[in-house]
């Protein structure tokens, strides 16, 4: 069993995180096209005397325009930093996981949103279109758009959700919003 418990866990790990390859991919050849460009431009400068000349008056036109080259060189930062977090930073798939002694279980966010908001409109006695539900990392948050003059008590929602959440195996600290207007029946 132990052998088997700990194929779920790397096949759940796998599931529940993002693949950092194209990122990474994309962060490497925008690197070797610049790298191969500045490798290019002073190779061909050093043999053709139009090149040099071509760049020092280029380099003399920025000089005019400081303004211009701080811009571009702030964006070329801001896309080489984004690319670089893109590939280095870890990716998480929004879903949950859970294992027992035959099983591994993996559930969308979307799946346990949508099971949650069925379960508190059933037990609270509201039409299902006035819950509405997000799933986060720690927490869930349940937001409820009540029928005008009907009360909903916050407590009630809580337990229900919890309940659903409990029943499906994964348990979350949930936050309940009542909306102040409400809908009409």
């Amino acid at each position: 069993m132990t052998e088997l418990s700990a194929v779920y866990r790397r096949v759940l790990r796998r599931e529940t995180h993002a693949s950092r390859t194209a990122p990474a991919v994309a962060v490497v050849s925008v690197l070797l096209v610049g790298i191969l460009g500045a490798v290019a431009a002073v190779v061909w400068g050093s043999f053709d005397a139009r090149i040099r000349d071509g760049l020092a008056t280029t380099l003399q036109e920025l000089r005019l325009a400081p303004a211009l080259a701080l811009a571009a060189g702030i964006a070329i930062l801001l896309l080489g930093l984004l690319l670089l977090g893109a590939g280095v930073l870890p990716g998480r798939n929004s879903r949950r996981q859970r294992t027992s002694a035959r099983i591994g279980v993996l559930c969308d966010a979307t799946v346990l949103a949508n099971a949650v908001a069925d379960g508190v409109a059933m037990r609270c006695g509201i039409g299902r279109g006035q819950v509405s539900v997000n799933v986060g990392t720690r927490a869930v948050a349940v937001r409820i758009t009540p029928t005008s003059g009907v009360p909903q008590d916050p407590r009630s929602v809580t337990r229900a959700a919890e309940a659903v959440l409990r029943d499906a195996g994964f348990p979350a600290s949930v936050r309940v919003s009542i909306a102040s207007q409400g809908v009409l029946a």
